[in-house]
C-alpha cells in the first residue's frame, strides 16, 4: 500500500504550483500580467493609482518573461464582462485574470497624506491565479516629485523577488516529479524562504518530507496549510495516512473524518479511506468508517459488502 501511495504521489507532483504553459495567456513567448488601476483609500487622489499602474505596465513590458496587458486591453475585456474599468477592484481582477487564462496579477491599494510634504503609501501584491496565492511586498512610501514612477519602480524592483519565488518552487515541483526529493526540498525551502504564505509550495514540502520518511515533519506542513484551507483534501488524507501508519490512529481518524465531511454520502470515497485505514494498521477504525456511512445509507450493498 505504501509503495503504491508513493508512486501516485510522484505522478501527481508535476501537476502543482505551475499550470502547463499551453493553458496560460503568452504573448510571444512571454507570460501576461493583468495590472488594474490602483484602488485609492480615504479619499486619495485615483490619479497616482493610474499613473503608476500605466508606469508598471511600461516596465513590465521590459521583461523578456512577462508582458503586461494594456489599458485598453484590460477595458475592453472588463466590459465583456459588463464591467468598467474604474471598477475593477483586486477581486474582479484576480477574476477576470482566471477567466482570461492570465497567470499573473498585480494590485495595490494607497493613501495618500498632505502634511509638510504631500505623500502616498502603497500596499501592494502579486497574486498567482492558478494557486490563488499572494505575494505580499513591503509597505513603502513615496513623496512628490515622480511620484508614481518612483511608486512603479518600487514594485517593479520586488517583482524579481517572485520571479525567484516561482522559479524555485517550479524547480521543486520538476525534481519532485522525477523522485529527486532532495534536491526538491532545497528548491521549495528557497521558495518558502522567499514568500512563507506560498501553500501549494508548503504542502508539496510537506508531500517530499514524506517521500522522505520524515512523517512527523510532513504534518506539521500540513497542518500549516488546513491552518489556511480547513478544505485541503489532499492534505487531510495524507495527514490521516501517515498519522495511521505510525500508530496515532485517533489522530488519523480525525483526518479522515474532516476528509469524509467534504465528501459524506460518497460511497466509492469512503470505502476507499476504510480500506487505506486498514491497510495503514487500524482495521477497527476501517471498520467505524464503513459502520457510519451505513448509519447514513443502511441499504448500502457496497458498504454492506464491505462490512
Amino acid at each position: 500500500m505504501v509503495g503504491r501511495l508513493k508512486f501516485t504521489l510522484a505522478a501527481f507532483a508535476a501537476t502543482l504550483l505551475i499550470l502547463p504553459v499551453g493553458a496560460q495567456a503568452q504573448e510571444g513567448g512571454r507570460f501576461q500580467v493583468l495590472i488594474p488601476y490602483f484602488e485609492p483609500r480615504n479619499d486619495a487622489d485615483d490619479d497616482f493609482g493610474k499613473d503608476t499602474s500605466e508606469k508598471l505596465r511600461e516596465l513590465i513590458n521590459t521583461l523578456l518573461t512577462h508582458v503586461a496587458m494594456e489599458e485598453d486591453e484590460i477595458e475592453d475585456q472588463a466590459e465583456a464582462f459588463n464591467m468598467d474599468i474604474d471598477d475593477v477592484n483586486c477581486l474582479l481582477a484576480i477574476q477576470l485574470a482566471a477567466q482570461l487564462n492570465v497567470p499573473v496579477a498585480i494590485c495595490a491599494t494607497y493613501t495618500e497624506q498632505e502634511e509638510a510634504e504631500r505623500t502616498w503609501t502603497v500596499n501592494a501584491s502579486i497574486r498567482t491565479i492558478d494557486t490563488s496565492e499572494e505575494f505580499v511586498l513591503e509597505e513603502f512610501t513615496v513623496t512628490r516629485g515622480d511620484e508614481d514612477e518612483a511608486a512603479a519602480q518600487e514594485i517593479f524592483s520586488q517583482f524579481d523577488r517572485y520571479n525567484t519565488q516561482v522559479r524555485s518552487a517550479a524547480i521543486c515541483n520538476d525534481y519532485a516529479a522525477s523522485q529527486q526529493w532532495d534536491n526538491a526540498l532545497r528548491n521549495c525551502d528557497e521558495s518558502l524562504s522567499i514568500n512563507p504564505e506560498a501553500m501549494a509550495t508548503r504542502f508539496m514540502r510537506g508531500r517530499i518530507l514524506y517521500e522522505l520518511e520524515r512523517g512527523d515533519e510532513a504534518i506539521v506542513e500540513f497542518d500549516r496549510v488546513l491552518e489556511v484551507d480547513p478544505f485541503h483534501e489532499d492534505a487531510l488524507q495524507l495527514a490521516g495516512y501517515i498519522a495511521t501508519v505510525a500508530g496515532n490512529d485517533a489522530v488519523g481518524r480525525d483526518y479522515y473524518s474532516r476528509y469524509l465531511e467534504i465528501n459524506p454520502g460518497n460511497v466509492q470515497i469512503r470505502m476507499r479511506i476504510a480500506y487505506e485505514i486498514a491497510q495503514a494498521g487500524d482495521p477497527v477504525g476501517g471498520m467505524q468508517f464503513i459502520q457510519v456511512g451505513l448509519d447514513v445509507d443502511s441499504e448500502s450493498t457496497d458498504l454492506l459488502d464491505q462490512y
